[in-house]
């Protein structure tokens, strides 16, 4: 079907134990979101997350934020923002959340996602959308360590704004 978002899905939640950063050390889940569109260049990516403990500039602690709205040059995004071309296309996004680990603030923090393609062709009058949502628990300690994937590639009525689960 012309205009069709195919997928949009988690594909493999992988915890990173003590990850070297710049930084210092973190831990958290790195995961795929793999996109998947019968026409991309009609695709909207909005990147919803809520935490107990922001991370960005513009984050307010237990309200969603589109982080892709206000940190759209994060190399989260770099394959969503090099999509330049209409027609069908595949992208991955890598995204690896994490907290530092020599970092008394955040030796534990929740953090919940929602992640929205849409398409939107007024042409074909299409007006698509899928979701992931998600929920990761990180703690500075040998147990404890959860992410939970509430829902992976679920259609969805076309929402704009924040949402209200969680």
């Amino acid at each position: 079907m012309p205009g069709e978002i195919k997928q949009v899905k988690i594909v493999g939640a992988v915890l990173q134990v003590h990850k070297q950063t710049p930084s210092g050390p973190t831990i958290g889940h790195e995961f795929t979101v793999a996109i998947k569109a019968v026409d991309i260049g009609n695709c909207r990516l909005q990147w919803w997350e809520k935490t107990d403990h922001p991370y960005v500039a513009g984050m307010l602690p237990g309200v969603w934020c589109d982080l892709y709205a206000l940190h759209s040059h994060s190399s989260v995004f770099a394959p969503w923002r090099g999509h330049v071309s209409m027609g069908p296309a595949e992208i991955s996004l890598l995204d690896p959340p994490g907290i530092m680990v020599n970092e008394p603030a955040y030796q534990e923090r929740e953090l919940c996602f929602e992640i929205r393609v849409r398409e939107y062709n007024v042409v074909l009058g299409t007006n698509n959308q899928r979701r992931i949502r998600a929920r990761q628990v990180l703690r500075c300690s040998p147990i404890g360590h959860e992410f939970h994937i509430i829902e992976n590639d679920v259609p969805s009525s076309a929402e704009d704004g924040p949402p209200t689960w969680a």
